[in-house]
């Protein structure tokens, strides 16, 4: 039974991969017959030539014409390849189930899950033969005894979009059907009778595998404290504190890749906030046109960096680096740099604070998320730092001092009358 588990995984891969192309596939539907019914014929006797019944064999080339078409719609086993599996594996009956109506007994992982696909896929497991001829005075009995045995794959796939995840259900049912093929021959008169008996197919359940695929973490909500704006949106007055990735007109293109992987530390998951935590301070990335901004913001982050760098706001960027240098600290490193004043309004202001990080010394991704990191527990999420009248000076002098003792002097600095 080691195919067994290969087939559920391959299966669980296969199914996956159909549903990020979106869509069911439109096999064609097949009923399957789960109660074979016995029969029996009377042969042509010895004085008649007796004829070959090719209908059952046409059938089956249909059957398995049909199936030959619908494999390469439906989902592929890794079992059917080979390995332990006796004799054909090719699928034998494929239906494949589309979305609604949902039936009522799907199932269902949460409130709004509701079922993408249902595939039920039979293929022949193995067959066993044996025959036997039973000779008396009168009669000739020829008896042949088939054991069939099919697997029956049924993949279910729901998808909870609010969740974030997608549920498969994957269920192999081995069913066993035998049949007895006696054929009695009278030796006076030569006539033959034919008798068929199949039993009912026994179902077993083989395997259960459920898989859930969470929602990747590169996928995950946007933290709210991480924007991409516009010109016309650079000035985030609706917070505490405004924070803003300068980046120097002069820099080369060299610096490109580096830019790069301090945008991907920008843009990186941070831990959940907690229920009822405001957002008191934003820190943003400007690019050249509102347009730009909204597309990033809602962009998978795998498509994110590559546009913010080539087009950042470079407007933006200098003017902040110049309402810096207001406070008498010349920005002559080669940056990015993370500057914030509080509040907002503060920013071009006389004798304002601003709260600098030089990000000239960053060459790794591991620095670069580490400091992202830190900004957004010691700073973004830190409402004591900031009020009405502007950065909480005594707060503020600690966090300096263990930012010093991670990352370095002059990492983190408030510039100002009362900084350094």
């Amino acid at each position: 039974m080691s195919a067994i588990p290969n087939a559920a995984s391959g299966l669980c891969a296969c199914v996956v991969a159909g549903l990020l192309v979106a869509g069911c596939s439109n096999g064609q539907h097949l009923k399957l017959s789960d109660t074979p019914i016995p029969t029996s014929r009377t042969l042509a006797t010895q004085d008649g030539a007796a004829q070959p019944d090719l209908s059952s064999n046409a059938a089956s080339a249909d059957i398995a014409e049909n199936s030959q078409e619908q494999v390469a719609e439906a989902p592929q086993s890794s079992a059917d390849g080979g390995g332990s599996t006796p004799e054909s594996s090719d699928p034998q009956e494929v239906a494949d189930v589309t979305e609604a109506p949902v039936p009522a007994t799907a199932p269902r992982t949460e409130t709004h899950a509701v079922v993408k696909t249902i595939t039920v896929t039979e293929r022949p497991a193995g067959t066993t033969e044996s025959g036997q001829i039973i000779e008396t005075p009168t009669r000739i009995i020829e008896r042949e005894e088939t054991v069939e045995t099919t697997q029956r794959v049924v993949d279910r796939v729901v998808v909870d979009d609010d969740a974030g995840r997608a549920v498969e259900q994957v269920e192999v049912i081995e069913r066993t059907q035998r049949t007895v093929d006696t054929v009695e021959i009278d030796k006076a008169t030569g006539a033959a009778v034919e008798t068929i008996v199949r039993s009912e197919p026994v179902e077993k359940e083989m395997e259960a595998v459920t898989v859930v695929f969470e929602k990747k973490a590169s996928e995950a909500a946007r933290d709210p404290s991480r924007l991409f704006v516009g010109p016309d949106l650079a000035n985030a007055t609706d917070f505490q504190g405004y924070g803003i990735v300068a980046i120097r007109a002069d820099t080369p293109p060299s610096e490109r890749q580096r830019l790069n992987l301090i945008c991907e530390a920008f843009i990186a998951p941070l831990p959940e906030r907690s229920d009822g935590e405001t957002t008191g301070m934003a820190t943003v990335w400007p690019v050249v046109s509102s347009a730009r901004a909204d597309e990033l913001n809602t962009a998978p982050r795998d498509r994110i960096c590559g546009a913010a760098v080539e087009r950042y706001g470079l407007a933006e960027g200098r003017k902040a680096i110049i309402d810096t240098e207001r406070t008498g600290w010349i920005l002559d490193n080669r940056g990015p740099y993370l500057l914030a004043w509080s509040p907002p309004g503060a920013k071009g202001t006389a004798g304002a604070l601003v709260l600098l990080v030089d990000l000239s010394g960053v060459t790794t991704a591991e620095a670069a998320r580490a400091i992202m990191q830190r900004w957004s527990s010691d700073i973004e999420r830190n409402n004591a730092l900031r009020s009405a009248d502007g950065w909480n000076v005594d707060v503020l002098r600690p966090i300096i001092a263990n930012w010093r003792e991670a990352f370095g002097a002059r990492t983190l600095m408030l510039l100002g009358p009362v900084g350094g």
